[in-house]
């Protein structure tokens, strides 16, 4: 049976069908969601793309909205499952599940519940058509006019369609993803990292099982006083397999390595976005940058030490089984346990100071980062007497911490694995005053004793590294279990019918805050109502409240009590996500930021990433309305330049005048300016209130 794009393909109405097939079926999760209703316009890719990431919420699962370049669609089809796939098949839009790729082949789910395989190539095709069909026959004739042979035609148009349309995109592709809060160790186990770490595990007990055999026969060979040619050829041959077997287990390292790093950033970078404001509001630039170095070595010093204690532990249970074979017996074991145990004792010691050490130079790194920042107002300000009080201070007690950490390093590398060496050997002595061992018992203990330093050296090296990722663990912690906190999630269905109650856009009634830790509110007992088409100016002293509306109303907080409806939903209802997008809020000018990428990126990225041309252009003629157009034809690369702390510098009214473009863009019910107008001079500001 040849599948075609009819056949493999789902209608719009079975969209939410489809959803949980491939959820289920990809191992992302369970649920259960309702097909989208009979006002769902599968032609309208915003409400598309609504309804798919608000029915993937549902399912505990996200919908990521991608594009892919002409060029890298097949790339997309290889690696990007499973997804959902919108594509045109005969004037209907419909969608394909896509739940992965083998080899050559791409795994489609039918309407009817099956798997098929497809090659990536026919599916390439189909979703390329719409882009293709309108060129194919200019470019076929342009081939039999240059005289390009039949047999290289088809290699000759694909090659011309890429130069045509490099630049092009396939849009209406969403990749299915766990999501933010799901189980840290689902997560590991879909990046396939369990496993790895057994085959990893498995292949340093071969390389030290084939190591020892090598000693044995070259050992044997050596006590005998003979050496046969059959024993020296195996010897070699194990030498020689240790070596490709050394080059896959260092891979394999790099690999899990490599997987777990990346799983673990995206669940901080999920822990970190979900952070309330309050719970970052009154930290330092420089404990949330002590924050972020914390990150990289719990990732840096977790795999390292993980790998060096995985070793470790390997080498030690082989040299425990040589020795109780050796001249020592059960003695020298027991002996080699109680030198663990008191290595145990010293690296308890180690992460005390550790954690000493840790805290302080993030003190230290805090001071000198605020230091920094405010570097200009010192000199302006301060007299000179006071610039660097309290410095050397804080530089004596981390040299004191540091010298402490280093002293115990320094045990824990060199005293621990050299003194094993020394007591081991020095227990053979009673053995072998008896006379009674034989030699190759005494040759087998040694080699024990040789083998244990090499798992102490690992054992040490890796103690001193898992004990400084658990003292970064505790400055992360906060991030790590953020992201699994519980949001607001919408019914796919109230997305799109969310209907206005009587035209109210927003209503409040009694509505009240307190800040955590404070007794009067900033905000009591607020009613009040914005239809569609009010503009609304709310004046106060400063520190009245104002900003903390702001925030409540655009979800960033969440008042203690009263009701807070939004089109006649309040926020559980609406859901957080959705919320968040009808009420756009432009904070105040120092809240607000530019990121260190393309002024279109900073631009549209309330929006989507990358942009459509349409949108690149609306924000291009925004920009201009708003004063920026002499900025644009300033810079070299104009909307696609890199600005912010290491590309184009802004001046403050550019800067704001970002801001406020940003804002705009996201075309939403809702946008609240906070104090936006007050940076800009009067014409400027004229310019902007007309676009509000």
């Amino acid at each position: 049976m040849i599948l075609g794009p009819w056949e493999a393909s789902w209608p719009a109405d079975r969209l939410g069908e489809l959803l949980i097939e491939v959820v289920g079926r990809s191992t992302l999760g369970r649920g259960k969601v309702e097909n989208p209703p009979a006002s769902f316009d599968p032609t309208d890719a915003a409400q598309v793309e609504l309804w798919i990431q608000a029915a993937c919420d549902w399912l505990g699962v996200e919908a990521e909205p991608t594009q892919a370049a002409y060029p890298e669609v097949e790339s997309f089809l290889r690696h990007g499952g499973p997804a959902i796939l919108r594509m045109r098949v005969d004037r209907e839009f419909r969608f394909l599940g896509l739940l992965g790729a083998r080899g050559r082949k791409a795994k489609l789910l039918t309407p009817e519940g099956s798997v098929a395989s497809l090659p990536i190539t026919t599916l390439r095709d189909w979703l390329c058509a719409r882009l293709e069909d309108p060129l194919d026959a200019e470019v076929r004739a342009f081939l039999r006019r240059a005289g390009v042979a039949e047999k290289e035609e088809e290699r000759a148009r694909s090659a011309v369609l890429r130069q045509r349309l490099g630049a092009a995109r396939i849009g209406g592709l969403w990749m299915i993803r766990p999501g933010a809060g799901s189980s840290f160790a689902r997560s590991l186990s879909r990046a396939g990292i369990p496993g790895r770490m057994a085959l990893l595990t498995c292949g340093h007990g071969v390389q030290y099982a084939l190591f020892l055999a090598a000693w044995w026969l070259i050992g044997r060979a050596a006590l005998e006083g003979r050496v046969e040619p059959g024993w020296m050829a195996a010897w070699m041959l194990i030498l020689l397999t240790l070596v490709p077997l050394r080059a896959a287990v260092t891979w394999l390292q790099g690999v899990v390595s490599t997987r777990a790093g990346g799983v673990l950033k995206q669940r901080l970078l999920a822990g970190a976005l979900r952070l309330e404001p309050e719970e970052i509001r009154h930290r330092g630039t420089g404990e949330l940058l002590g924050n972020v170095l914390e990150s990289e070595a719990l990732e840096s010093l977790a795999l390292g030490g993980g790998f060096l204690l995985l070793l470790g532990g390997v080498e030690i249970v082989m040299s425990g089984f040589v020795l109780a074979q050796g001249a020592g017996g059960l003695p020298h074991v027991g002996l080699l346990a109680a030198w663990i145990a008191l290595t145990g004792g010293l690296g308890w010691v180690f992460f005390q100071r550790r954690v000493l050490w840790t805290r302080s130079r993030l003190d230290m790194t805090h001071q000198l980062v605020e230091n920094l920042l405010g570097y200009r107002t010192r000199l302006a300000q301060e007299g000179r007497e006071r610039w660097h009080e309290g410095e050397d201070r804080e530089l004596e007690v981390y040299l004191r911490a540091s010298s402490g950490l280093d002293r115990l390093t320094a045990l824990l590398s060199a005293i621990v694995p050299r003194g094993w060496m020394a007591i081991g050997i020095a227990g053979l002595a009673p053995v072998i005053a008896t006379g009674e061992p034989s030699m190759p018992r005494i040759a087998l203990a040694v080699g024990g004793v040789i083998l244990a330093y090499r798992a102490l050296r690992s054992i040490a090296g890796g103690m001193a590294q898992t004990f400084g990722a658990v003292v970064a663990w505790q400055s992360v912690r906060e991030m790590f279990h953020a992201a699994a906190r519980p949001q607001h999630k919408s019914a796919p269905s109230v997305i799109l019918d969310r209907g206005h109650a009587g035209g109210k856009l927003i209503e409040a009634r009694e509505v009240t805050y307190v800040y955590p830790g404070r007794q009067a509110p900033a905000l009591a007992h607020c009613d009040f109502e914005v239809k569609e088409g009010d503009r609304i100016m709310v004046q106060g002293p400063s520190g009245g409240g104002k900003s903390t509306l702001a925030a409540i109303l655009a979800g960033l907080r969440r008042p203690g009590s009263g009701l807070l409806l939004l089109n006649g939903l309040d926020q559980q209802s609406t859901g957080t996500r959705v919320w968040r997008r009808a009420v756009v809020l432009a904070p105040q000018f120092h809240e607000n930021h530019i990121l260190t990428e393309s002024l279109a990126f900073n631009l549209l990225m309330g929006r989507r990433w990358p942009a459509y041309p349409r949108e690149i252009a609306e924000a291009i003629e925004v920009c201009k309305q708003l004063g920026l157009g002499e900025l644009l034809d300033r810079m070299p690369a104009g909307i696609f330049q890199m600005v912010g702390e290491t590309g184009w510098q802004l001046s403050h009214g550019e800067r704001n005048r970002v801001f406020l473009a940003r804002t705009l863009l996201q075309n939403q019910g809702l946008t609240i300016l906070d104090e936006s107008f007050e940076p800009l001079d009067s014409e400027n500001a004229l310019k902007a209130s007309r676009l509000v």
